[in-house]
């Protein structure tokens, strides 16, 4: 039986040290189910938060690597509810908090899913990977994509109301390449953005890259939203190519709306927060044997990210 415990908003997340010091997305996309968990939410609709029952049977199915159909019916006041419920749960698998994700932070994935904005999900310490790693598709439905991870250096970017005053206080970017799951099969329309948020903007796992330091001038500020991220497979050829400003205009427009949206909550960034900014890409579905790597053209030094996917082991 999982037993529910408060998430700390105020304690510090921790930090994932380093291991050594297109376009815009055109498709959201969430795979057909491979397994199907069982009918975990029973009716056409709900009037009140998810039952402990009823989130336990999304929280098995999220670690177990299962599919469910998604719920209906669920209001936002709802599925904030029961995200919340899930989050507590995941904790005892996953482990601490360690920073928050961005989803849906450009306009053709939220025409996907029919949402007109932004989604937060979490960040759990067993999620996160380094550069190079195996990673044993462990699950079914496990796809990749380019994104991007800046790390909190203070508290004043709470404070912050320009993305200038944000990149302040960012300690250092990361390349990253996430490796997202989806528990509830629906194709994008149906899915929708609540259910999305539900199951914690479909968050499983990503691999970091080497930190890399942007001057908090306008100069490096313009470096994110100029910058050419690319998607390459193993053989080196270009699966996608998107420039930094598909997000919001610029990566640090993300930043600054998952400080508001964390504040709305009641909780506020921290030092060492790891931010999961928004796809660069596509989806992609990992398969065995392959691989993938990221280039971040017009950063410093030009950065890139690796990873290989193996058999379950």
């Amino acid at each position: 039986m999982i037993t529910i415990s408060p998430i700390g908003t105020g304690e510090p997340s921790g930090r994932i040290p380093p291991t050594s010091s297109e376009n815009p997305m055109k498709r959201f996309f969430v795979p057909a189910a491979v397994v199907l968990a069982g009918a975990a939410f029973a009716g056409a609709g709900h009037a009140a938060c998810p039952t402990d029952e009823q989130v336990k049977a999304v929280a098995d199915a999220y670690i177990a690597g299962k599919q469910l159909a998604p719920p209906e019916g669920l209001s936002a006041e709802d599925t904030l509810c029961g995200r919340d419920k899930l989050l507590r749960m995941l904790g005892g698998h996953y482990g601490r908090v360690v920073g928050y994700k961005a989803g849906l932070t450009n306009p053709a994935a939220q025409k996907l899913v029919n949402y007109p904005q932004p989604v937060r999900g979490v960040l759990f310490e067993r999620m996160l990977k380094h550069d190079g790693e195996d990673v044993s598709l462990s699950a079914p439905g496990i796809m990749f994509e380019a994104d991007l991870i800046v790390e909190v250096k203070d508290a004043a970017i709470n404070e912050a109301k320009t993305p200038l005053e944000a990149l302040r206080s960012i300690r250092a970017v990361y390349p990253f390449i996430e490796l997202p799951r989806g528990v509830f099969n629906a194709p994008p329309a149906k899915l929708g953005g609540l259910n999305l948020l539900y199951h914690n903007v479909a968050a499983f796992s990503g691999v970091l890259g080497k930190p890399v330091t942007v001057e908090a001038t306008q100069q490096g500020l313009d470096s994110l939203a100029n910058m050419t991220v690319m998607l390459m497979d193993g053989t080196g050829a270009t699966l996608d190519s998107a420039k930094g400003a598909a997000l919001m205009e610029n990566p640090i427009n993300a930043v600054l709306w998952l400080a508001a949206d964390l504040k709305k909550s009641g909780g506020a960034l921290k030092a060492g927060d790891l931010l999961s900014l928004g796809t660069l890409s596509r989806i992609h579905p990992a398969k065995p044997g392959g691989s993938a790597r990221v280039r971040y053209e017009g950063l410093p030094g030009n950065p890139e990210v690796s990873v290989r996917f193996v058999d379950n082991q």
